[in-house]
């Protein structure tokens, strides 16, 4: 007879029995199934445990409540390994319309990254905290002060992991534009065969942020030269610097980074975050460290203060030669005449040989030219430089920083296409795994768990593309340089 009744079920001195047998092929957990058959056992205890409940209730004897059976079934456990899973009954969160799934998602998502929440938390700490109060070297409150020198990996990955968190979003930034200079242009095929693109952005239009790609790599390919030849015109102009050379070269360098930055990813946030490198935390005074400007206003402090507006105006002026594409061998004018007399009118004009200069023959020409180089070539570009310098240059001829805006908060602001954006993000994410291994005094956790994040069991699911691979090498790269 078959067994259609937990009645009819094989019983025993001790009650009825249940089966649960985890790796028996006919094993489940389904509604149909009663579990009394050992040919079709429960997959699990606690589905046994609810066909317990089910048959031990009795249900209202004519409006008086009745006892639930007791020590009715026992239950057999099969060999094997058994887990108890203490969620919630049979309810689904996951059905759908069901609006409190995303709170237990949240939920698992929070206790999925406890640790690194933890972690994160107390290193933010080590960011925002004033470290004047402690000297020069950061401590936790409680923790031992050991004298400059001693080696101590904890507190030097703390301050590591504040100077890295601190210039996150320029190393994020010239992370990704560095693909823009390091990939080699023309490997593609088909519709990226002659302009660069980062895989997942559109390769159409022709202002957008493929051309703008195209110029920071030209900028940036001659930054060099652009450097040494703002030294030299300045240095013509302004003698007393000369002591100065490294520094003169060393901030030059900084702002042609800063202005190639913003021109890349649009609005003026890296430029202004360099403007303030030179003032006070009130922009009301000119810092002595940045330029030897003092409250004596001597002529020495004025004519540096006067050099460097000199120099970064000239320095736009050669990052708009750069953008013009210059390929001599086309035609383009190698000897350039440079009029840099945005702020110094009678400053005289300087010639610049540009004969070495880098160019680059497969960048889509300008809809308004017949070739991709030009004096006129990217002319809303260029127009960008002009805007940027134009900040510098106010504040600094204003010794304040009154005239700029505030500096948006997040960088939604930057105008980048979807592939550049997940670029941005995934950027972001690693700078993190690694400055936070840095501050726990070592290690890989977090980086090794950052890795795993482009894997499955078994292959690459985050690297299809093979130039997808070779930019994630680029980006990764530089950032270990730069942090």
């Amino acid at each position: 007879m078959a067994l259609t009744r937990l009645d009819n079920l094989y019983s025993s001195k001790t009650g009825k029995y249940l089966y649960v047998s985890p790796d028996d092929f006919n094993a489940t957990d389904e509604l149909d199934n009663r579990g009394n058959s050992p040919l079709r056992p429960f997959k699990t205890i606690q589905r046994a445990f609810i066909e317990v409940a089910r048959y031990s209730f009795l249900p209202a004897d004519g409006g008086n409540s009745t006892p639930d059976r007791f020590d009715q079934f026992s239950i057999m456990l099969m060999p094997g390994d058994h887990y108890i899973d203490n969620r919630p009954g049979l309810a689904t969160l996951t059905s759908a319309g069901n609006d409190k799934q995303r709170y237990y998602d949240a939920k698992n998502r929070i206790v999925a990254n406890r640790q690194e929440i933890i972690d994160r938390a107390f290193g933010q700490i080590v960011v925002d905290y004033d470290e004047s109060a402690w000297g020069t070297d950061w401590v936790v409150p409680g923790d031992e002060v050991l004298p400059n020198g001693s080696p101590d990996p904890l507190r030097r990955g703390q301050s590591a992991y504040r100077l890295i968190q601190k210039n996150k979003e320029f190393i994020q930034a010239r992370a990704v534009g560095q693909l823009t200079v390091d990939y080699i242009e023309g490997q593609s095929t088909g519709l990226f065969a002659s302009d660069w693109v980062i895989p997942g952005d559109s390769s159409l239009g022709q202002d957008n942020f493929n051309r703008r790609a195209s110029a920071y790599r030209l900028i940036l390919k001659n930054k060099q030269y652009i450097v040494d030849e703002t030294w030299t015109a300045m240095l013509s102009e302004y003698t007393e610097v000369a002591a100065v050379q490294t520094k003169c070269k060393r901030d030059i360098g900084y702002w042609v980074e800063h202005m190639a930055l913003d021109m890349l990813f649009g609005g003026s946030r890296f430029t202004q975050k360099f403007i303030k490198t030179y003032f006070n935390e009130a922009g009301t005074e000119i810092l002595a460290y940045a330029i030897d400007e003092s409250s004596d206003q001597n002529p020495g402090d004025q004519a540096e203060l006067n050099a460097t507006i000199y120099a970064m105006s000239f320095a736009k002026q050669l990052a708009k030669i750069a953008v013009q594409n210059p390929r001599v061998d086309q035609g383009y004018p190698a000897s350039q005449t440079i009029s840099n007399t945005q702020y110094f009118g009678s400053t005289p004009n300087k010639t610049v040989d540009v004969t070495g200069w880098y160019s680059d023959a497969n960048i889509t020409t300008d809809p308004s030219q017949s070739e991709n180089y030009g004096v006129n070539n990217c002319a809303t570009i260029q127009t960008t430089l002009d805007n940027l310098l134009s900040l510098l240059g106010d504040c600094l001829v204003a010794e304040n920083t009154s005239s700029l805006d505030a500096l948006p908060t997040d960088s939604t602001e930057f105008d980048i296409g979807i592939g550049t954006s997940k670029c941005y993000r995934d950027t972001g994410f690693y700078i993190d795994a690694v400055s936070l291994d840095v501050s726990l005094g070592g290690g890989n956790v977090y980086t090794r768990k950052y890795i795993k994040n482009y894997f499955n069991a078994l292959v690459v699911v985050g690297l299809m593309m093979v130039s997808k691979e070779k930019n994630s090498n680029l980006r990764l790269s530089l950032i270990k340089q730069l942090s």
